[in-house]
């Protein structure tokens, strides 16, 4: 991941941006809904993406992609400059930006249980109990009870702005 958020960093710099910042996510869920006491949809998905903001002459672009290789990627920054170009005629006020120094951080959350590894049926037995137990203690008849976990992971760089 690194080398593609190096790559675009690159190319905005070549292009001449005031300002860049790339962000490329994954991201798993998985989603339970129990209703009438039986399983009624279980769904697991992965997504990727990215998204491109840029500065240029004072007006801001944003392009987003789905696909996250180098040439696509390259592909959203041009987008994303085309973008600000063609806002540039609809501006009152330049955009502005902070000069800050690089820095790199990496933040790390720790869970008892990755919810990626643990299996659908184990959650769909949790989720199952979840809703008996509501009925029994809140005196109720729910007829849905839903579940849903997203564990996402994100990736930034960014190209610092000028003085």
């Amino acid at each position: 991941m690194r080398d593609r958020l190096e790559a675009v960093r690159d190319k905005a710099i070549q292009s001449g941006v005031q300002f860049m910042d790339v962000r490329l996510f994954n991201s798993h869920s998985s989603r339970i809904i129990i209703q009438d006491k039986k399983a009624d949809k279980i769904a697991q998905n992965i997504t990727y993406g990215a998204g491109i903001r840029v500065l240029v002459k004072g007006a801001w672009g944003f392009a987003s992609t789905n696909i996250i290789s180098k040439q696509t990627l390259f592909e959203s920054l041009e987008n994303a400059i085309k973008m600000a170009i063609l806002s540039k005629k609809k501006i009152d006020s330049p955009g502005i930006i902070t000069k800050l120094d690089p820095t790199e951080d990496i933040h790390v959350y720790k869970v008892k249980r990755d919810p990626r590894r643990v299996p659908v049926k184990e959650k769909l037995d949790l989720v199952t109990k979840l809703a008996n137990r509501l009925n029994r203690e809140w005196g109720g008849n729910f007829t849905i009870t839903s579940h849903q976990v997203k564990f996402r992971t994100t990736y930034f760089k960014r190209r610092p702005g000028e003085p």
